[in-house]
């Protein structure tokens, strides 16, 4: 599900609280990051061994991402608050 779908059903749900906003924008936040990251190894490294280790960057990236979503699940379903959060917000 991508970040404007979750944000979408947060509104239709009418559950945009402070949680989900912070949820919503580390998304944002951690999506550019991605990118700018992925777009600047890409043009460092050229070739073939560039290719794989670009794919292994990438891979890091999402299992980096998976570990963030699955840490803020349990301190929300432990203490309800976000492990990882911003002091701001894009929403």
């Amino acid at each position: 599900m991508c970040i404007r779908d979750r944000l979408i059903i947060a509104l239709i749900k009418k559950q945009l609280n402070s949680i989900t906003k912070q949820i919503i924008t580390l998304q944002i936040l951690w999506t550019i990051i991605m990118i700018v990251v992925y777009l600047i190894e890409s043009i460092i490294l050229v070739g073939e061994l560039g290719r794989d280790i670009g794919i292994g960057i990438l891979l890091l990236l999402v299992i980096t991402n998976a570990f963030i979503i699955l840490r803020n699940s349990v301190e929300l379903k432990q203490k309800n608050k976000l492990y990882y959060k911003l002091k701001f917000s894009f929403i």
